[in-house]
């Protein structure tokens, strides 16, 4: 799958009517800009963010996402952990100059840089592959060619248990406990989603569950 046929699929499925959270001065100081005053909810109504993969590192969401400005994509954004800087692409080159209009709301063209371009037809595969330790954010994950779910965890605080417990969700269903399924205690680090250094998956409805190293894990890409 190419990074255009990403960005064309979670375009046509994007609801763009939903409110995003997206950073304004990561994005200004990219174009180039200086802007310390700007309109919030103009802002919001204009621009939207998807994340097509994602992961947490620590509390901070991070991953691969897509600027849109005024419902057409406008930047590609990485962030691959919570300390490491967000980087921004361009998809389309006229389309940032009107985005960068939009927050100057005057021509600044003879002003603005190069910036590095997107290459729309880079192959990226079918899946992300996680290459450091993270909280695993997806629901099923891809490993030697099958499709598993990933356990969660929670602590049985109800009955003052150390122990951690583990649960499935699936669309439509009551969530299925799986009490044979005890996580490994590891300094009580409070990690909800698997073992830090081990993803915990199952198969056959929760009937079989496997440890792996989370980077043998793969992540499909979310297309709306």
């Amino acid at each position: 799958m190419k990074i255009r046929e990403i960005i064309e699929k979670v375009t046509s499925n994007y609801d763009f009517s939903r409110t995003d959270w997206v950073e304004f001065d990561k994005i200004q100081s990219f174009l180039g800009l200086s802007v310390h005053d700007y309109d919030d909810d103009e802002w919001n109504k204009r621009v939207h963010e998807h994340y097509f993969i994602s992961w947490m590192c620590t509390d901070t969401l991070v991953g691969h996402s897509i600027i849109f400005f005024d419902k057409k994509p406008v930047l590609l954004a990485s962030q691959e952990a919570r300390k490491n800087p967000k980087t921004f692409e361009v998809i389309d080159e006229n389309r940032a100059i009107e985005f960068t209009d939009f927050i100057l709301n005057m021509q600044r063209a003879s002003e603005r840089e190069v910036l590095p371009m997107a290459d729309l037809d880079e192959e990226v595969g079918e899946a992300f592959s996680l290459e450091f330790e993270n909280a695993v954010t997806a629901k099923t994950i891809t490993y030697d060619g099958e499709t598993f779910e990933v356990v969660r965890f929670h602590l049985d605080w109800q009955n003052k248990s150390t122990e951690w417990l583990a649960f499935i969700d699936r669309p439509g269903e009551p969530r299925q406990y799986l009490p044979h399924i005890k996580r490994e205690t590891r300094n009580n680090d409070g990690l909800k989603y698997g073992i830090s250094s081990q993803l915990a998956i199952t198969n056959d409805r929760g009937a079989t569950v496997r440890y792996i190293p989370v980077q043998s894990a793969h992540i499909k890409f979310d297309l709306g």
